[in-house]
């Protein structure tokens, strides 16, 4: 540690509070209220994910209104497996109740929240937290263990300058991350157009004169009168038939397309059934946990051994252009796989093998995003204390197959997109290592200032 720079314990330089546990027989609801609930599972690479934010009715607010958190109070997990798990709240959370199972650290008192932020996040911070939880079977990191661990301080202009270097990285991964989800939502409008509510189909059909299934007729009327306005994309209709038939599996379908299941175009498999160990090199062990919105949180994943990984991809070997799907907990979230070089093995995850059909993959990731999947999946779920999906469903999901022009030409318009978006992936991935191999080094004192600005500035560039 650099000779201005002192050691303190957490609790003289902030306030160190709970959150608070739903009250008994008390639950969450899926609709939007004001008073937002932040658990665990809605946190991702240290930030709260808006995407599956559950929320409290106003009599059950006003049981818990104390344990509320504040923008820029950082958060630590202590419970479980997800210990020593840290997050930060912005401004969009500012008001929102937390989870018991983590800690807020708020009232910060001559240091940068954000510098907090980044030491407990850095292998010296997460050692402290290691060395302060208890209890073998399930662990837990008490309030008090947490308000002694000791923090190293640079004076505060240093402080705000790390958290800078840092936070320009983070900023830049989270744009990346945004554009994503812009560009993915791109692919999943044309998706839901052409293979949900058959727009193109419907259009010809009300050309043609044809008539319409009344489980279809009030999206007809929308088609209507995007034929009245001239709005319509009669070119992109070409290809596509003018009339329905019925569909035992899927109700109405555009005449001359299949329903086939998933084992008939994939290689349905699923993860490893082993237990890999930890180990200190070697590859990750990816769950159903680990992947959320499309990415794969390795930040909470551990390594294990080549050895491990060699064994795990016996059985199920993850390789570019497939699919994973979360199969235990959090269930139903697709996962396309687009790098190169698979740095990860699979565990309580579904596999599709797309035999490097990248239309076929991007097409089937796509509809596994689907409202229909989505109630699909949900209405075949097994287990009472934890719901999950057995592999007998997942090589029985039904997939309509439109005629190969039309595949042909949605892989035209989308695979650009997700190339765009694997291009973003892959500068993020060199940002996080970036950030990760400055991290250590600024809280040491090791790296100084100019030049962690410069190799930030030079990445960012």
């Amino acid at each position: 540690m650099v000779s201005e720079w002192q050691e303190k314990p957490l609790q003289e330089i902030a306030d160190i509070k709970s959150g608070k546990r739903l009250p008994k027989g008390d639950t969450l609801v899926e609709h939007w209220t004001e008073y937002q609930y932040l658990r665990l599972v809605d946190v991702t690479n240290g930030k709260v994910r808006k995407d599956n934010i559950k929320y409290l009715t106003p009599d059950i607010q006003t049981k818990i209104a104390r344990y509320i958190v504040n923008t820029n109070d950082v958060c630590l997990a202590i419970v479980g497996h997800t210990i020593g798990m840290v997050f930060m709240i912005d401004s969009e959370f500012d008001g929102a109740n937390l989870t018991e199972n983590a800690a807020r650290i708020t009232n910060f008192r001559g240091v940068d929240p954000h510098y907090v932020f980044n030491w407990l996040n850095s292998p010296a911070g997460q050692a402290a937290i290691k060395s302060r939880t208890v209890g073998s079977a399930q662990g837990k990191l008490p309030l008090y263990n947490i308000r002694s661990l000791p923090i190293s301080l640079p004076p505060l202009p240093e402080q705000k300058a790390i958290a800078h270097i840092l936070g320009s990285l983070d900023d830049k991964i989270e744009l990346n991350r945004r554009m994503n989800a812009t560009l993915e939502g791109m692919a999943q409008a044309l998706f839901k157009s052409w293979f949900v509510d058959f727009d193109p189909v419907l259009d010809n059909a009300l050309v043609a004169g044809n008539p319409i299934p009344e489980e279809l007729a009030e999206r007809a009327e929308v088609r209507r009168q995007a034929l009245a306005d001239g709005t319509a994309n009669r070119e992109a209709a070409k290809q596509f038939p003018a009339a329905f038939q019925l569909s035992e599996e899927m109700g109405w379908i555009p005449v001359g397309w299949e329903v086939k299941t998933s084992s008939s175009l994939f290689d349905v498999r699923d993860g490893t059934h082993d237990s890999p160990k930890q180990s200190t090199t070697g590859k990750y062990l990816i769950t159903s946990r680990h992947i959320t919105g499309n990415t794969i949180d390795y930040s909470n994943a551990y390594l294990i051994s080549e050895e491990d990984f060699e064994q795990a991809n016996k059985r199920s070997k993850v390789d570019p252009y497939d699919i994973l799907l979360t199969m235990i907990g959090t269930v139903g979230s697709p996962f396309l796989v687009m790098e190169e070089e698979i740095n990860f093995a699979i565990k309580n995850v579904g596999l599709f093998k797309s035999g490097v059909n990248r239309t076929l993959a991007t097409y089937f990731f796509t509809y596994l995003k689907s409202d229909f999947m989505t109630a699909f999946m949900e209405s075949r779920l097994a287990g009472t204390t934890q719901k999950y999906l057995t592999l007998k469903i997942l090589r029985t999901l039904p997939i309509p197959v439109p005629h190969s022009d039309i595949m042909k030409e949605f892989g035209n318009q989308t695979l650009p997109i997700f190339d765009k978006i694997h291009l973003n992936n892959s500068t993020t991935n060199s940002l996080v290592a970036l950030r990760d191999t400055l991290l250590p080094k600024l809280i040491s004192g090791e790296l100084r200032i100019p030049k962690a600005e410069k190799l930030a500035e030079e990445a960012m560039a």
